[in-house]
């Protein structure tokens, strides 16, 4: 969604009295000035056809932006506290039930903006600001469809297959504010792009997936959280919000890749300080630190996480001090820069949707704000829900638990599922995982996850031969993909769902087809094997399940 998943900070973008105005950004010949009101505790945030965002203080504003950037973008306003507060209408038609949210490129005052729910509609409707050239379908009240909604579309709006079917730029899939499935939201802000019912973070075909955020979860049976696997929604929270302040079991990643243009020297995040996981007061740590040594801190990271010791990611670090932003990561020849962090929060305050921007410095100076928000992400993961093997089906009851590392539920350590040797295939059934969902969508508080890549591995760096995997459920399709994705060949056709327990998924595993090369070979003792789940499109975003098994 695209993860994981879709990010907005803006150096202060959604915190106002900190925001340097974005007078750094070079500005073309042919300024044009917008003004107009908004009701007070808000932002004016501009996004550009090009995904290039700036935002200025609400009440009587004033964006002063080259003609070009103006022409094209979108206004939107975000509340005090760092909340999307939806596009702002700049007219529409009632009876047409179409509506214009683009400017034209021209100076002019939109008038007084008022607030709707999940919207604004603007008073001024003969300015010539507004571009009348492309318009949108809305309600009879102005209303957007994806307004309200973070762009995710009910089930009556979702399209079996996509009626805007881009998914790379010409520009190395710079990032990109046009609004494709012309439901209010631009690319980077929504999280279904393409209205073709499944978030970014699962999308293979993503408009905006050069700003990307995503997860990462993986944990032992033992210690399985899915909601299907013996948990209600209370304890699936508590689990998983013990997870967000483990030590590298959960990450959430931001990422960018520049495409064709030219690499920023510096990458810096920043949010409201109310969206506490990336606000400047943040207790996240950095993903892969604290194993053999203390954790990084994000504060400690110049406030934003992206200062210097990257511990995974592309290109070089350097931190640039005399940069206006509050910290920053660089990138030499690289145009790729990503960031995971372990949240050290509640998931009540990481919020799906929540904004954050992403600033790009050029000697010292903000060249330019992305700004986008933060996808859903996996709140659990794939859970076995039982193993065939020899023609048995072994069940697996996540209530057992093993007793000075013995016994347990089947599958795990103490307690592995044992295969014949003349064998060696096995059915895996399992639940999908859940992800976080969408509380303004009026999605549960979670939400089964469709659209996946499923498979198997023993030992991390062992591809199974081709044919090793089978679907046996028919929402599954053999679909092997490039080689980032040789570890999931089969794509779940399903799309998300409110969760349900009879809803599983089986394929079936030629065990004698994953061992050898780089994999151990499965003997008397018992062996960690992996069920695994990955987004279609991006095979670092995922979850899995680690299990046991043994052959006699």
């Amino acid at each position: 969604m695209k993860r994981i998943t879709r990010t907005l900070a803006l150096a202060g973008l959604l915190v106002v009295t900190s925001l340097p105005a974005m007078s750094g950004i070079a500005q073309a010949a042919g300024t044009v000035t917008i003004t107009g009101k908004t009701p007070t505790n808000y932002t004016v945030l501009m996004v550009g056809k090009n995904g290039n965002s700036t935002a200025v203080k609400g009440g009587k504003f004033k964006l002063k932006v080259s003609a070009s950037t103006a022409k094209g973008a979108s206004l939107h306003l975000v509340s005090s506290n760092g909340t999307y507060s939806g596009p702002v209408v700049l007219k529409y038609d009632k009876k047409k039930k179409s509506g214009n949210t683009l400017l034209s490129g021209k100076s002019g005052d939109v008038g007084s903006i008022a607030m709707k729910t999940g919207y604004s509609v603007a008073a001024a409707k003969k300015t010539t600001a507004i571009s009348t050239s492309t318009k949108i379908p809305v309600s009879t009240t102005g209303k957007p469809s994806g307004a309200g909604r973070m762009g995710i579309p009910t089930s009556t709006q979702a399209k079996a297959v996509r009626t805007f079917g881009v998914s790379k730029w010409a520009d190395g899939d710079a990032p990109n504010g046009a609004d494709t499935d012309k439901d209010g939201l631009p690319n980077t802000l929504d999280i279904d792009d393409d209205d073709d019912g499944k978030i970014d973070l699962v999308d293979d075909s993503n408009p905006s997936k050069a700003i990307t955020t995503g997860s990462l979860l993986f944990l032992d049976i033992s210690k399985t959280i899915n909601l299907h696997a013996g948990m209600d929604e209370t304890s699936m929270q508590a689990a998983i919000d013990s997870i967000f302040k483990s030590n590298n079991n959960f990450w959430i990643g931001l990422g960018l890749n520049t495409g064709s243009q030219e690499a920023p020297d510096g990458v810096h995040i920043s949010c409201a300080a109310d969206v506490l996981w990336c606000a400047p007061s943040s207790p996240a740590t950095l993903f892969g630190t604290g194993t053999n040594g203390a954790a990084e801190k994000w504060i400690d990271k110049k406030a934003d996480g992206f200062g210097l010791s990257l511990p995974k990611g592309n290109g070089p670090n350097c931190d640039t001090t005399s940069s206006p932003m509050l910290g920053g990561m660089c990138s030499g020849p690289s145009t790729n820069f990503n960031r995971q962090f372990i949240p050290q929060l509640p998931s009540a305050d990481v919020k799906p949707g929540s904004l954050f921007t992403m600033n790009f410095t050029k000697g010292g100076a903000i060249a330019k704000s992305v700004a986008g928000s933060l996808s859903p992400y996996f709140a659990s993961v794939p859970a076995l829900k039982e193993i065939t093997v020899g023609g048995q089906v072994k069940n697996i009851d996540y209530s057992l638990k093993a007793v000075n590392g013995n016994g347990g539920a089947s599958g795990t350590q103490g307690n592995p599922i044992v295969v014949p040797a003349s064998n060696k295939t096995i059915t895996l059934t399992f639940w999908r995982p859940q992800r976080s969902g969408v509380s303004v969508a009026g999605e549960g508080k979670y939400v089964d996850m469709g659209s996946l890549r499923y498979g198997f591995y023993v030992g991390v760096n062992r591809i199974c031969d081709s044919g090793a995997m089978a679907p046996v459920s028919s929402a599954l399709l053999s679909s092997a993909g490039s080689q980032e994705f040789a570890h999931t060949p089969l794509l779940d056709t399903a799309k998300d769902s409110i969760p349900n327990a009879s809803n599983t998924l089986s394929f079936t595993v030629d065990l004698s087809k994953c061992e050898g090369g780089t994999a151990p070979t499965i003997g008397a003792s018992a062996q960690m094997v992996t069920l695994i789940a990955s987004s279609p499109g991006n095979a670092g975003i995922k979850a899995y399940q680690d299990f046991y098994v043994k052959v006699q």
